[in-house]
């Protein structure tokens, strides 16, 4: 069995390559947008919850095509034109389903959505948005 699992491990290193430095947090100010603002446009698309990069409560987001380092579950919002609005849930049976929603911009980015029959509302104040990159700082 420890033949069998070097083995394994030894592919797993194989396959995987070196890892990808994480995306940059800087941005230029005339691609930023302030805070405290949403535009719609650039909150447009798929984002995926990269907790390493968090910082207190303010969370990084990427696009898809982002290298980001492995993790057994990460969070993914899509935000559809139109106020639709998808959410990868955890389960307790560790699959990963996805919800649909609602989701609203302002001065706040705010998704509703029920998630195995329970709400699981997200409600944040956008830091900065510049593809591919969204940073948002939660509220509580």
């Amino acid at each position: 069995m420890l033949r069998n699992l070097s083995a394994f491990l030894a592919f797993l290193c194989a396959c995987s390559g070196p890892a990808a430095p994480l995306p940059s947090t800087t941005a230029s100010a005339a691609q930023a947008i302030s805070s405290g603002t949403a535009d719609s446009a650039g909150l447009l698309g798929r984002w995926v919850h990269l907790q390493e990069q968090d910082e207190g409560d303010v969370q990084h987001w990427v696009a898809p095509g982002t290298k980001v380092p492995p993790s057994m579950f990460r969070e993914v919002v899509t935000l559809e034109a139109g106020g639709k609005a998808k959410v990868l849930c955890p389960s307790p049976d560790d699959a990963h389903r996805e919800f649909e929603g609602t989701w609203t911009s302002g001065s706040k980015l705010d998704i509703d959505v029920t998630c195995f029959g329970r709400p699981h509302p997200m409600h944040f104040t956008v830091v900065e948005t510049t593809k591919p990159m969204l940073r948002l700082r939660l509220e509580k």
